[in-house]
């Protein structure tokens, strides 16, 4: 923005220069979020824009994509209550049952899976007026004002130009997880499932499904990761770390993908565990088209995603390819936004195609 190329050449020569360490993880984090493709690069088109929100720039990027999706009012609501310096359900020790409890009740359906799309219907059933117990009156007062900030930010960058789309329940959750990802990702977490298990009977074996105490957790360091290839990932160097109690997944056995995205990790009391707050299980589709970018190892049939090499999942490559060139035009068609505030880019092909595979998740 101010015209310089090396960002970190820059804060190197400020009376109090930041420690190199830090400044690179911050540029790999920019690569991450997408706003740029590589470290010390130009800005992408995503990443001039999100430079125009005075936002964190990951709940910025939700904003973003909520708004050229179709789903600007409750991604509004979402980005809010993601801003908030308070829980919006009690923490108190003699609460946390029932905080839960009621959070649960907030799930809009069983395959949500989602704690922001819980806390979401939680907020909006307070603003319409009912009263929930354990939710804080004064997170959802702060929230209600944010969302009035966020829409005045969004309608200066030209946003807001047309009405949200019409999504039936099961497809607005879908596209509405796509947008928490957008604002969660680069923070990932892959999803080990237990080995197989099998309950004899009489006229055979049958399944035995999980318990949701079985599955393992790994956080991915995307942005403190060196570039690595999927094969040359060590996994045992992934560090573990599990559902928060609190949250809506904490027993779930069943995952409809093997990585989760979550808003912050917190130490447990004792020390010994790591947990991850505010989980959601976003789409494939949402992960290769707003998560880190896709590497495709054509030989192998094998997606990473991101550069640690810590996420991949086989697929086809025409899959990987395919998506790589929906986000270079998607990149494209926000820089002609940038130039161009007034244009309404919701019913372009490319926008179309992106939330179609989100919608059906590939489908």
């Amino acid at each position: 923005a101010l015209g310089y190329d090396d960002a970190s050449g820059l804060l190197a020569q400020v009376l109090d220069p930041p420690d190199a360490a830090a400044v690179a993880g911050a540029e790999r984090m920019l690569v991450a979020i997408g706003a740029c493709s590589q470290p010390r690069g130009p800005l992408l088109a995503l990443g001039r824009l999100l430079a125009q929100i005075p936002l964190d720039l990951r709940l910025a990027k939700a904003l973003v994509f909520g708004s050229i999706l179709g789903v600007l009012e409750r991604t509004l609501r979402v980005v809010a209550l993601m801003a908030l310096d308070r829980p919006l359900f009690a923490t108190a020790p003699d609460a946390r049952d029932a905080a839960r409890a009621v959070r649960l009740q907030c799930v809009p359906s069983a395959r949500a899976q989602s704690d922001w799309l819980a806390d979401l219907r939680a907020f909006e059933r307070c603003v319409g007026g009912e009263r929930l117990e354990c939710v804080s009156a004064v997170a959802v007062r702060e929230a209600k004002d944010s969302v009035k900030t966020l829409r005045r930010c969004v309608r200066d960058l030209g946003l807001d130009g047309s009405a949200d789309v019409s999504l039936d329940g099961d497809e607005e959750l879908r596209v509405l997880k796509a947008v928490v990802l957008a604002g969660l990702s680069p923070q990932l977490a892959r999803v080990r499932m237990p080995r197989q298990k099998y309950h004899e009977v009489a006229s055979g074996t049958i399944s035995v499904d999980p318990e949701a105490r079985e599955l393992a957790f790994y956080a991915v360091d995307e942005a403190g990761s060196e570039p690595a290839t999927w094969q040359a990932h060590d996994v045992r160097g992934d560090r573990r770390v599990f559902v928060h109690p609190q949250s809506t997944l904490f027993a779930e056995a069943s995952y409809a993908a093997p990585f989760v995205a979550y808003l912050a990790q917190w130490a447990g009391a004792a020390g010994n565990k790591t947990f991850m707050r505010d989980v959601t299980v976003p789409g494939i589709y949402a992960v290769l088209l707003f998560g880190p970018a896709v590497v495709v190892d054509h030989e192998h049939k094998v997606l990473a995603i991101g550069r640690s090499g810590a996420l991949a999942v086989r697929a086809w490559p025409r899959i990987g390819v395919l998506v790589g060139q929906l986000r270079r035009l998607l990149d494209e068609l926000l820089r002609r936004k940038l130039a161009d505030p007034q244009l309404d880019i919701r019913d372009h092909p490319v926008i179309t195609t992106v939330l179609q595979l989100i919608r059906t998740d590939g489908y």
